[in-house]
């Protein structure tokens, strides 16, 4: 946790650097808030185990800024804490845990007027890895079982394109959304110096709330 917290200070200063750049070129600040929810991850890739193979879920959540571009569209920043990896089962279980800070860089389209209005967004996101682990459980068997930090065998950065799917609430004094999102790896994670291509790959389901 030391190195997360080494990290969050210049985490800070990409997400504010994102958003003064945004603000400056792409019109008003439309909404900042918050939103949470649930990922859903496994490992892809040309080298990703299949047998036994499992999707992993773990919570994603953290603060967003939207800016308009013109009518219909705009950017939206984010800054997310987000908890990736996969799960497989195998006689028992193994678990990669691999918890990231993410900065997603979305271009949203909104359809309709009124209160209710679906969307679709699109982007990169460039992911700070803040700590990653092995966990494997079986039952009656201490010898397998056990934790090991595997940081070191994973990049310490990630990127991957976001593709998702929203709808926005009008409430008058606020905003309410929810977004359904695919997150792709589009460069392997592996640092272990064996060349494998291994690939995050993450479903997503997000509440929030802005002003």
């Amino acid at each position: 946790m030391k190195c997360g917290f080494r990290i969050f200070p210049f985490a800070a200063l990409i997400f504010m650097s994102l958003a003064n750049s945004l603000n400056s070129s792409a019109g008003e600040i439309i909404g900042v808030g918050l939103r949470a929810g649930m990922n859903m991850s496994r490992l892809d890739g040309d080298d990703a185990e299949s047998s036994g193979r499992r999707f992993k879920s773990g919570f994603c959540g953290g603060l967003f800024i939207d800016y308009t571009i013109v009518e219909g569209f705009s950017v939206q920043t984010e800054a997310l804490y987000s908890e990736k990896g996969s799960r497989y089962e195998r006689g028992g279980e193994i678990r990669m845990e691999d918890d990231y800070l993410e900065f997603p860089v979305l271009v949203k389209a909104a359809f309709m007027e009124g209160n209710f209005k679906p969307n679709i967004s699109l982007g990169p996101a460039l992911g700070i890895l803040l700590k990653a682990k092995q966990i494997s459980d079986y039952p009656g068997d201490p010898y397998m079982s056990g934790e090991i930090d595997a940081k070191d065998s994973l990049k310490n950065w990630d990127i991957s394109l976001v593709l998702g799917l929203g709808l926005d609430y009008y409430l008058g004094f606020g905003k309410a959304t929810i977004d359904i999102r695919f997150d792709k790896g589009i460069v392997s994670i592996d640092d272990s110096g064996a060349g494998l291509d291994l690939k995050n790959q993450v479903f997503s389901l997000l509440i929030g709330f802005s002003l």
